[in-house]
């Protein structure tokens, strides 16, 4: 779910999403999320986990395969978006929506 216990939205940033959409094959190196709360950093263990505080039409559909195609384009930017738009017309109309 996109919702953390206070109601807050939590959503993977879009070097995430695009990776995971299978758009880049570059890994994020840093765990970085965004989310309708304050930023901040959360240590567990060694790890620090980035939580940034994003605009609403970033969050506003969670973690449907819509919000992730969103973020992702975001992140691959104007050069790269309309490449990205094909290759997610050919995954996404596999997946449910």
């Amino acid at each position: 779910s996109a919702f953390a216990k206070n109601g807050e939205i939590i959503v993977a940033n879009g070097a995430q999403e695009a990776n995971s959409l299978g758009l880049t094959s570059q890994v994020p190196t840093r765990e970085i999320y965004l989310s309708s709360g304050p930023t901040r950093v959360l240590h567990l263990g060694k790890r620090a986990v980035e939580i940034k505080h994003a605009a609403y039409w970033q969050l506003i559909l969670g973690n449907e395969p819509s919000g992730m195609a969103i973020r992702a384009l975001s992140w691959l930017g104007p050069e790269q978006a309309s490449l990205g738009i094909v290759k997610l017309k050919k995954k996404l109309s596999r997946r449910a929506v």
